[in-house]
């Protein structure tokens, strides 16, 4: 009989390699403006500053474009190690640690223990996985929470008439979906609904529209108490923002999903992109498991030989058809919201690796890694210098090289394991994790091409002795400059983006927030005024935009510093 339960220490060896991996100079490099770290930092150093825990406010005006979870956890983490970078990306850190223990224990419980192990352990060499807990924003924490859910739900579906176990498990049912609702919205109740609703399909055929209340399980999820502590979670936030800020409601409800999701938002401050750039992302996310994955959906559903392989195979396909279904649909979809569709691809491909004992099965997939591990060391530099926007960074097609080589050494140590294949994994999750630290370094090669931190600083030191106003050239995503408001410590004027439509909630509050070009030109004859452009536009001269005289006081790639007054 084959063991199913893998030793001990390798359980913590994979914990400790994670811990190691996610806390890796998490203080390093300065917060991006693109994807929004920024953003996220800044309103939490707000609310740590204000005092103002309820109602989140960017450039110190109320902003409602997001839930609060996350700038709660950030402004937790703030006040225990203070307002700096580590400390705004150590809840993404942990959160990631968490999450690959929930995708140990659904494993666990979907097949065995080896399984659990496997796929926690592919899930941490995704590149996705290695790069996300770094990143500011709520989409790690919204997967970890729907990855919670469903375990709930696979426990109670194993255990239907454990009545002990029962309260405990709706406990955490209801406490995930609480969390996965307060981080990103709706969706996050949606996506683990989802899943069930494909699963519990397959697995009973729905011959008789009357089967979804069969099993006892589902009866139980339909009941309210498995719905009260959720709303009791969840509520309290909701309406107290909506008894404080008229036009909230509309705003959350109709303007941040409803048309969010037709691509229709007001204002319009972000473009969703192509569904085959949508795709490509996703599967960049999932490397180098990506080609795994066609063989491990087969696998998932020929495995499907009773009523719970089949409740098994629906609910992982389910999964995944959920998340990648409802953002391929939407007009706005973005590169990262593909991430909560990583788990259930670890989980299959987790299951492949270990119940598909095959050597032709381990030749088809590894042989065309290793050829172009083989080739990594040679492609990626000439990549990286076809690229115009990466050509320019020094010292970065270096760094791809050795991620060739780490990428090269790894993929054939697999091949050459393929006679243990229990152990093939091994080696592919090691060359992710040794990429770490060549991702660290890629990452602050970077950073002065997309990050406010350097412009900050400067206007950091002009205004250290002296008072100006400060003055940002806003895009419709006015978000944008958050770095510049972290950085600073300050107060900043916007210039208000031309066509913006200003959210309900915000029409009280705007004249703190946004000045007229006229308000502008006032200033900048009255007072000393130093002036950021708008990074989005990346303009060659500041003619037309300034007002006359102005003088240079900085410039990187994207964003001019000038002034009215000579440096």
């Amino acid at each position: 009989m084959i063991d199913r339960t893998p030793p001990r220490w390798l359980v913590w060896l994979l914990f400790a390699l994670a811990a190691w991996v996610y806390c890796n100079h998490l203080g390093t490099p300065a917060l991006f403006d693109d994807p929004n770290d920024a953003q996220y930092a800044e309103v939490a150093r707000e609310m740590v500053e204000t005092g103002e825990w309820i109602s989140p406010q960017l450039d110190y005006v109320v902003f409602l474009n997001k839930p609060p979870l996350t700038y709660w956890l950030i402004g937790l983490s703030y006040t225990a190690f203070g307002v700096n970078e580590f400390a705004a990306r150590l809840p993404g850190a942990l959160t990631g640690l968490i999450l690959l223990l929930l995708v140990w224990r659904l494993g666990c419980r979907l097949w065995d223990d080896w399984t659990g192990l496997t796929s926690a352990g592919v899930l941490l060499g995704t590149a996705g996985l290695l790069l996300e807990p770094r990143q500011v924003r709520p989409d790690l924490l919204l997967t970890t929470a729907i990855v919670g859910a469903l375990l709930a739900a696979t426990r109670l579906a194993q255990r239907p008439h454990d009545r002990a176990a029962e309260r405990i498990t709706l406990i955490g049912w209801q406490a995930a979906l609480a969390v996965a609702l307060l981080a990103k919205g709706i969706v996050g109740v949606l996506m683990p609904c989802g899943a069930l609703l494909v699963a519990l399909c397959v697995g009973r055929g729905m011959r008789n529209p009357s089967d979804i209340r069969d099993p006892r399980w589902i009866g139980t999820l339909l009941h309210p108490r498995a719905w009260w502590l959720l709303l009791a979670l969840v509520a309290p936030w909701h309406l107290v923002i909506a008894y404080r800020h008229p036009g909230f409601a509309w705003d959350y409800i109709v303007n941040q999903h409803v048309l969010f999701f037709l691509d229709r938002k007001l204002p319009h401050d972000s473009e969703g992109i192509a569904l085959s750039r949508f795709w490509l992302a996703f599967a960049l996310r999932l490397f180098p498991w990506t080609i795994f994955l066609p063989m491990a959906v087969v696998h998932a559903w020929k495995d499907a030989r009773n009523d719970f392989t089949r409740w098994r195979a629906g609910f992982l396909l389910g999964w995944l058809a959920t998340v990648m279904g409802l953002f391929s649909a939407a007009g706005s979809r973005l590169e990262h919201y593909a991430i909560p569709a990583l788990p259930a691809c670890a989980l299959m491909i987790g299951a492949l690796l270990q119940h598909a004992p095959r050597r032709s099965v381990w030749l088809l997939h590894l042989l065309p890694l290793a050829v172009a591990g083989v080739a990594a060391p040679l492609v990626l530099p000439q990549l990286i210098a076809s690229q115009d926007w990466l050509a320019g960074v020094p010292g970065l097609s270096d760094l791809a090289a050795s991620a060739g080589w780490l990428f090269a050494i790894g993929t054939v140590l697999a091949l050459g394991l393929t006679m243990r294949p229990r152990w093939v994994p091994l080696p592919l999750v090691a060359m992710m994790c040794a990429m770490v630290p060549v991702m660290v370094r890629g990452l602050g090669l970077l950073a002065p091409f997309d990050s406010s931190a350097t412009i900050a600083a400067t206007v950091s030191a002009l205004t250290a002795d002296t008072d100006a106003v400060l003055v940002y050239e806003a895009p419709m995503e006015y978000q944008s400059g958050a770095a510049l408001f972290f950085y600073t410590r300050h107060k900043w004027l916007l210039l208000r983006p031309e066509g913006f439509v200003t959210p309900p909630y915000l029409v009280p509050h705007e004249s703190e927030l946004f000045i007229t070009r006229e308000e502008f030109e006032r200033r900048w004859r009255d007072d000393r005024v130093l002036f950021v452009s708008d990074p989005s536009q990346t303009r060659t001269s500041m003619k037309g935009i300034a007002p006359e005289p102005y003088w240079r006081v900085a410039r990187d790639r994207t964003r001019w510093l000038v002034s009215n007054t000579r440096p």
